[in-house]
C-alpha cells in the first residue's frame, strides 16, 4: 500500500491509500488498461476501516484507492465549530483530487468506478435498469 496526501482548499490534507493489483506497483508504473476501484468511506468512518476491502479488491485484478474524507481519520486539521466543509466540497474539489492521484484523470485510464457507502448519504446513485432494460 502506498499513501499519497492530497492538499484541499482551506489547508486540509487528506491521505489517499493506493493498493496495487497483481504485478502492478503504483510508484513504478501506472497501468492505464487496469480499472481502479475508488472507495469512499461512510461519514464518520475512517478510511483505514476499509483497508481489508481494498486489499481484497486487488486479489481480483483491480487497483484500489481509499480516500480519507476531510475531518475524518487521518485528515488534518480536525473539524471545529467554524468548519464549513460539506458535500459540495467533497464532489467539487476532493473527488477530482483523488481521481488525479489514482491516475484516472488520464484519458487512457479505464473508467474509474466507485464502491461507496458514501453515495447513500449524498443522494448519489448508480444507474438502474429500467423496465425496458436500458440504464436510467
Amino acid at each position: 500500500m502506498e499513501t499519497v496526501p492530497i492538499q484541499l482548499p482551506g489547508g486540509t490534507t487528506a491521505p489517499v491509500r493506493l493498493f496495487a493489483g497483481p504485478d502492478h506497483e503504483h510508484e513504478t508504473r501506472r497501468d492505464a488498461s487496469r480499472a481502479v476501484v475508488v472507495i469512499v468511506p461512510g461519514l464518520g468512518i475512517p478510511a483505514g476501516y476499509y483497508e481489508p476491502f481494498g486489499q481484497a479488491i486487488t486479489e481480483h485484478g483491480f487497483d484500489a484507492a481509499i480516500c480519507e474524507l476531510a475531518g475524518q481519520g487521518d485528515s488534518r486539521p480536525r473539524p471545529g465549530p467554524d468548519s464549513t466543509y460539506g458535500y459540495h466540497e467533497i464532489v467539487a474539489t476532493h473527488f477530482p483530487a483523488v481521481f488525479e492521484v489514482c491516475g484516472s484523470a488520464s484519458p487512457t485510464r479505464r473508467r474509474t468506478f466507485s464502491a461507496t457507502p458514501w453515495a447513500a448519504n449524498s443522494g448519489c446513485s448508480t444507474p438502474r435498469a429500467s423496465a425496458a432494460g436500458s440504464a436510467d
